[in-house]
């Protein structure tokens, strides 16, 4: 039996020091931001305790900022 296999593309977005994170409350993975997407970080394959053969590409990218249409909040706590 073979197994479907689900592909995405995530980003690392570093700036100023500080990396942004998200915390999905929605079921959504979209933030709403533009950005560049430059160098490819790893690869997480993921083969057990899913229904699915899961490969996320991982990309360092640069913020250019909020897009257009977006709903987008921003938190850094200090």
């Amino acid at each position: 039996m073979s197994r479907q296999i689900r592909t995405s593309a995530k980003a690392v977005i570093i700036q100023n020091g500080r990396l942004l994170a998200i915390k999905i409350k929605d079921g959504r993975e979209e933030v709403g931001i533009e950005l560049q997407c430059k160098d490819l970080l790893f690869v997480i394959e993921g083969v057990h305790g899913e229904s699915f053969h899961r490969i996320d590409l991982v990309f360092l990218c640069d913020y250019l900022g909020k897009a257009e249409s977006a709903a987008l909040h921003i938190y850094f706590p200090l």
